[in-house]
């Protein structure tokens, strides 16, 4: 019996630690996935300064029966714009402003100054949008692409509102790109 004592007190050792269970492989790997997916994703953090700027709206006059449609499109110039991303709080502050060149429909073109995204506001990046939120006011930029060095982001605004009887209804679509610095 002591021959058979010992024997189990060798083997039981052996056995246990020789077994590999399903759930300690799902464990490792989910926490490989986790670091890879981790040195994968680019770093927000830093400094981003805007490269280009693509204008587009769309705005709809209805005044009872009458509906009237304008369109303008434009691109950003004299970028002096840049957006600092920080972490711990997750903050985001803008410096600086942009100018558009506007073109309606019927060729007219105009300069407008002085534009920008955010100065200051808190940040949130998840599932490919970027929000912005001051103030209590959300603004949520989609991320169409994000790497070391470049940023792309579109944000799309709607308004509506109405003015002696007159309903005004606004798209606008701009996107940026921006090079971290």
């Amino acid at each position: 019996m002591t021959y058979l004592n010992k024997v189990l007190w060798v083997l039981i050792p052996l056995i246990m630690t020789s077994c590999v269970f399903p759930e300690d492989d799902a464990l490792e790997e989910d926490s490989i996935d986790q670091a890879q997916a981790a040195q994968m994703t680019p770093d927000l953090i830093g400094t981003w300064t805007v490269q280009a700027v693509d204008y587009s709206s769309v705005t709809t006059y209805t005044d009872g029966d009458v509906t009237t449609t304008e369109t303008v499109v434009g691109s950003g110039t004299d970028f002096n714009y840049s957006i600092t991303f920080q972490d711990n709080p997750d903050q985001a502050s803008g410096e600086g402003v942009y100018s558009l060149e506007l073109v309606n429909e019927e060729g007219e073109s105009q300069l407008s100054q002085g534009h920008n995204i955010i100065s200051t506001a808190m940040w949130n990046y998840e599932n490919d949008v970027l929000s912005f939120t001051a103030g209590g006011k959300v603004i949520e930029a989609s991320v169409d692409d994000l790497s070391n060095q470049t940023l792309s982001l579109t944000i799309e605004r709607q308004t509506s509102n109405t003015f002696n009887g007159v309903l005004t209804e606004e798209t606008i679509i701009t996107s940026y790109d921006f090079a971290k610095q």
